[in-house]
Formats: C-alpha cells, sequence, structure tokens
C-alpha cells in the first residue's frame, strides 16, 4: 500500500522525531508500506518528492505474532 502527501500520519510522526531541523518539501513525499505474509505491516519506507528515501521503520513480530521491536533509521 502506498500513501502520499505531508500530511500521512506515519511520516508526520518520523519526520516530527527525527528531522527537527531539516526542512524538506513534502508536499509529493511517498510512504510505502510492505505488508508480510501474515498480512502485518513489516517495514514502512518514506521517500521525498524527488524518490530519495529519507527513513524507515521496520517491525519485528514474535512467533506468536505480536509486535515486539520497532526500529527507526534515517537514511
Amino acid at each position: 500500500m502506498i500513501q502520499f502527501g505531508k500530511d500521512e500520519p506515519w511520516s508526520e510522526e518520523f519526520r516530527k522525531v527525527f528531522n527537527t531541523k531539516k526542512k524538506d518539501y513534502f508536499d509529493g513525499q511517498e510512504s510505502r508500506f510492505i505488508i508480510n505474509e501474515s498480512s502485518q505491516i513489516e517495514l514502512i519506507r518514506f521517500s521525498n518528492v524527488q524518490g530519495m528515501v529519507y527513513g524507515e521503520i521496520d517491525f519485528i513480530y514474535d512467533h506468536l505474532g505480536f509486535l515486539m521491536v520497532k526500529l527507526a533509521f534515517i537514511t
């Protein structure tokens, strides 16, 4: 699933935490949600209007399918 726009909730929260001093143009930004075989979000990848990835959130689940870890990366 892909969502576009600077008002997409996950990208707004990511930018608040990680890009506090950086002011880029995010009107055409893309949030790409990667779903695993269990229909859970595995990864959210954020890219700007030029297609450059500026961050990711990786979701790690235990053997029962419960979320264990949420890792965020700035690229």
